[in-house]
């Protein structure tokens, strides 16, 4: 799955645009998202970093018994009959500052931020239940959640799932500070480590519910009534037609 990534960014390469009179000497990211396939969101997203740093991590018990994370070095990928290094190794690459992804450019994140925004429908109901990260170096399960979009503690910003992947060896560094409230990835002295907001979903579903149980083609074309969705193809149910949508931030 990582050099699923390596196409789009290849060709995105081949473009030169640090070369355009622009964008010379300022920090230049390209962004990538995956929608390859139904719901791949749900489960590639873990790939992408693996790809960009060729390291990844296993759960494995130490000598006291308990889990401990151990950190898996990929000097590469096998792709037919050549090799190809991380992409950030990769000659070229030094070009870029960062890349930009998101797990939730989904309608169900448009729908959320519509009823934050005060276009919901008194009707409907959307319901959103998944895990979030726990900090602690010991925290290795994360921690489920079940909430209501419209819920007073139901909070949630458009930079939410964004992911912000540092090159460590770029020629123009990007500041984090440029992107606030976002997670950053950097590597550091060899060693994989990320900041951003406590608590950032990992995984989430949407649920869409009418309990009126009306036709689609019926309903008011509001952002928060387009019940329809690149990430689902489940048919709904006889009495309340749920829509489920993923998005999995990384």
């Amino acid at each position: 799955m990582p050099l699923r990534f390596g196409s789009p960014l290849h060709t995105k390469m081949q473009k030169l645009y640090w070369d355009q009179a622009h964008v010379k000497g300022n920090p230049f990211i390209l962004a990538i998202a995956d929608f390859h396939s139904p719901v791949s969101m749900t489960w590639s997203h873990t790939a992408l970093p693996i790809y960009l740093y060729g390291r990844s991590a296993e759960l494995v018990t130490g000598p006291d018994g308990k889990p401990t994370g151990v950190e898996k070095l990929l000097p590469g990928f096998e792709r037919k009959s050549e090799t190809l290094k991380p992409f950030f190794e990769q000659d070229g690459t030094e070009n870029v500052s960062a890349i930009l992804s998101s797990n939730a450019g989904t309608i169900a994140k448009f729908n959320r931020m519509g009823i934050r925004a005060g276009f919901g429908d008194k009707y409907v109901t959307l319901r959103r239940s998944g895990i979030r990260h726990v900090p602690g170096p010991d925290a290795f399960e994360p921690l489920p959640f079940d909430e209501d979009v419209e819920a007073a503690a139901s909070l949630e910003n458009w930079s939410d799932e964004l992911a912000m992947f540092h090159n460590p060896n770029a020629e123009v560094p990007l500041d984090p500070e440029m992107f606030p409230g976002i997670a950053h990835y950097h590597l550091i002295q060899g060693e994989a480590v990320w900041f951003g907001p406590p608590g950032r979903v990992l995984a989430s579903q949407t649920i869409t519910m009418d309990p009126l149980n009306r036709d689609k083609h019926m309903w008011p074309q509001r952002p928060s009534d387009d019940m329809s969705s690149e990430e689902d193809e489940t048919p709904p149910a006889a009495t309340v037609p749920p829509q489920s949508s993923l998005d999995i931030p990384l």
